[in-house]
Order: C-alpha cells, then sequence, then structure tokens
C-alpha cells in the first residue's frame, strides 16, 4: 500500500497464501488476483488420469470455497505459464471447480493467456529497456530485472571470500551474473574493473530505470485499453539476489522508491527518445498525464524542468490543464537544445491550488543501447517457441 500498488498477483509457482495475508488485503484494499498452485509447465503437460484430475478439482473447490469470502479477490487464474490447449483437461477441471464455488469473479484460464503478457525480451532476452515500449499487452502481469541488495546486506549471507569478485555463493542465492553485468555495464565507467559499490550501485540504477520505462509505457497505454500493470516482484522469501523491490530483511532498493513514485494513482510522464544525448541535441518530448482516481481535477499546473550537471535551470515548459477521471492523454509537447556540459535530468510536477499531486523524474546522463548477441538471440527465439504467448 505504501507503494501506491492496489494489486498482487498470488503466483502459480507459489502457495495459497496464509489466512491474514487476504484479511490484510481486504483491509488495505488491495486487489488479488490468485493462482491456482500450477506452473511452469513448458514443454510438458499435466497428467491426464481420471484420479488426478478428480483431486485437482476437489482441492481447487476447497481453495474457492475457503477464499471466496474474501473481497479483495478478484480473479481466479489456471496458474502460470503453461499452454491452456495442451493441458485442456486440466483447465476445464479448474473452470468448473470457480464455477461451482463462486459464480462472482471471472476465470483466467492461465498466465499469459487472452491478453496479458509476461515481457522478458528484456533481462532473459537481454534486450535492451526501451524494447519495453514495443509490448501491445492488454495486461503486463510479469517482468522485471535483477538487482543485488545493499552492500551491508550482502555480507548478512554471502562469505566474505566470495563478496567481490563474486563468487559461488551469488549464484546459490539466486543471481544470474551473466544478466547482471549486462545490464550494469552502461551505468560503470569504462575500462576499469568496478568495485563492489560501484557494482551493487550500478544494478539498482539499471533496475530502476527498467522498471520506470516499463510502467510508464503501460499506464500510459490506459489511453489504448492497457488496465494494469505488476512488476515483478515485491518482495522475497530468503537471501537473495533477485528480481525483488524490498529484500528478505525488508530493505527496500531504489526500484522501490521509484516504483512507489511511478504508481501513483495520478502520474504525469514524458514520452522521449531513449538515446545517447550530447551537447546541442534537440532533446523532443510528449507530455502525458494519467489520471486513474474516479475525480475529476480542475485547474492543475504542470511544470517540466531541465537541470545542466551543475544544478542550474536551463529550460521550462507550464501549462494549465484540467484532469478526467479515469484517463490518460498527451497534453503537450517540447523540443530544446541540450546545454554544453552534460548531466542533464529533467523534473516534473503536478500541482492543484498549491498542492502538490505528483512529481516524476528523468536521468539524460545513461543510455542503454545494447543488443543481444547472435547466441543470445536465439536463445530468445527458442524460448518463445515453449513458452506460452
Amino acid at each position: 500500500r505504501q507503494a501506491n500498488m492496489n494489486m498482487l498477483r498470488v503466483w502459480g509457482g507459489g502457495l495459497r497464501e496464509k489466512r491474514p495475508f487476504y484479511d490484510l488485503c481486504d483491509r488495505l484494499g488491495i486487489m488479488v488476483w490468485q493462482e491456482f498452485p500450477f506452473a511452469c509447465s513448458f514443454l510438458t503437460r499435466f497428467p491426464r488420469s481420471l484420479e488426478y484430475l478428480d483431486l485437482v478439482e476437489a482441492e481447487a473447490g476447497a481453495i474457492v470455497r475457503d477464499l471466496r469470502r474474501h473481497p479483495s479477490v478478484v480473479c481466479w487464474c489456471g496458474g502460470n505459464e503453461f499452454s491452456p490447449d495442451r493441458n485442456e483437461p486440466l483447465v476445464s477441471r479448474l473452470r468448473r471447480a470457480v464455477a461451482t464455488g463462486d459464480q462472482t469473479r471471472p476465470f483466467l484460464d492461465a498466465s499469459p493467456a487472452g491478453g496479458d503478457s509476461h515481457n522478458w525480451k528484456v533481462w532473459h532476452g537481454f534486450q535492451a529497456p526501451a524494447t519495453y515500449r514495443d509490448d501491445g499487452a492488454q495486461f503486463a502481469s510479469e517482468f522485471g530485472m535483477q538487482a543485488p541488495p545493499d552492500v551491508a546486506t550482502l555480507r548478512r549471507f554471502v562469505p566474505e571470500d566470495e563478496l567481490w569478485p563474486a563468487g559461488q555463493a551469488w549464484t546459490y542465492h539466486g543471481a544470474e551474473l551473466g544478466k547482471l553485468q549486462r545490464y550494469a555495464g552502461p551505468y560503470l565507467s569504462q575500462g576499469q574493473a568496478p568495485t563492489l559499490e560501484a557494482f551493487v550501485e550500478a544494478s539498482q540504477r539499471a533496475q530502476a530505470q527498467g522498471l520506470q520505462i516499463a510502467v510508464e509505457h503501460y499506464r500510459r497505454r490506459k489511453a489504448e485499453g492497457c488496465g494494469g500493470v505488476l512488476v515483478w516482484q515485491l518482495n522475497e522469501p530468503w537471501p537473495a539476489i533477485s528480481w525483488a523491490l524490498v529484500d528478505f530483511f525488508r530493505q527496500p532498493k531504489p526500484a522501490y522508491e521509484a516504483v512507489k513514485r511511478l504508481f501513483n494513482p495520478v502520474l504525469v510522464s514524458v514520452e522521449y527518445a531513449r538515446r545517447e544525448y550530447r551537447p546541442g541535441d534537440c532533446l523532443s518530448g510528449d507530455l502525458w498525464l494519467i489520471n486513474d482516481l474516479s475525480e475529476e481535477m480542475g485547474g492543475c499546473e504542470v511544470e517540466v524542468l531541465l537541470w545542466d550537471g551543475k544544478g542550474q535551470q536551463v529550460e521550462r515548459f507550464a501549462q494549465t490543464v484540467d484532469l478526467d477521471s479515469h484517463t490518460a492523454s498527451a497534453f503537450g509537447s517540447f523540443c530544446w537544445n541540450l546545454p554544453p556540459g552534460g548531466g542533464w535530468r529533467l523534473t516534473c510536477h503536478l500541482t492543484q491550488n498549491g498542492r502538490l499531486l505528483c512529481g516524476n523524474e528523468y536521468d539524460l546522463t545513461v543510455h542503454d543501447g545494447l543488443g543481444p548477441s547472435l547466441k543470445q538471440r536465439l536463445w530468445a527465439w527458442m524460448a518463445g517457441l515453449v513458452t506460452p504467448a
């Protein structure tokens, strides 16, 4: 709730959550996307014997009866990343269990299926984060980037002799080192080996900026019918180097603060070309306002500022706007020539009668334009053949 999230997806590769979880979601107004415990059957299929399917239906029916009293549960889903067509007998039993026990909520055959996406072209596919903006999904239900926790946290579970350079303990605790190095690269000084502190900072910056690109894209697509965006993942069940926004010891990563800002019900967003900028280049951008609230907001003031590396304001855009409820729309644009030097950044603010409604910011100094290698493109193509669309 503090991160401005209004939905949690209970993943099919995990467990039905404990009762206090649903009680808290009821009280806090957090919606729950509830999956049945089936996951990651890529090339195989679940059993089809009558004994197994009877057991599936009985278990699913018990889950439905136990959870249907919770208003936080808003949909049932067959599970995570398996083919509904190849597993039609399983899906049919799950659908029947839901229809018998609860006719008030929709049933989704699986995730992804029917319009939602698990976008792993970034991270597993080694694509640049800007490719998130190519996704035309109706609902983004899974995507993310790994980042290590803070150095002090790493020292709590990684032996000193394996801390840096990264040893086997990193891999044991979930780190995908090749991908971490690939995405940290644009944020590191070139030509010298990074320190542990520099590598952690670079990875965390990459995670925060990657999620910013994705979340803003999907929220702007509200104008085209995109219904939601869920980040993989919120938290962690053990000390790990993972996609989590909050580590096992409940220490937020920088991406947590970014996501908190980006999930604000009212958001000002700048859509601009993600490329390397030099002094004198034209920085052009389209300004968007997203209002997920049911109330109209009139007489708002939008301000966008361009800053140089010395912290001096060099350009300003300001406009008075009225926000309709439940909308996402572009309302203006700018084109500015970047001043000498570097370190440029954008800041945005939306206010109403002097009250700050939301803010946003953009770092123009780092560009991730790295493409996947031939081997990585081949891997992504093969993964696309077996991963449900």
